[in-house]
């Protein structure tokens, strides 16, 4: 696992905005992307490894930008 810093503001910016993505799919406009995938990852089995797996890979990416 790699340790890096992260800016609280930037981050939050970033996750703030990916969320944002992530309801807009929920109230049912359309989405694609990374959003589209963590959308379909949650309203699936949330025990499920596979799922847990997407949702984590898409969070790590939107934390290393």
């Amino acid at each position: 696992m790699n340790k890096q810093k992260l800016n609280a503001k930037t981050t939050g910016a970033h996750l703030k905005k990916f969320y944002e993505l992530v309801d807009n799919i929920s109230i049912g406009n359309p989405g694609n992307g990374d959003a589209a995938v963590y959308h379909k990852a949650a309203l699936q089995a949330t025990n499920d490894r596979g799922n847990r797996a997407d949702r984590g890979n898409i969070i790590q990416k939107i934390l290393s930008q």
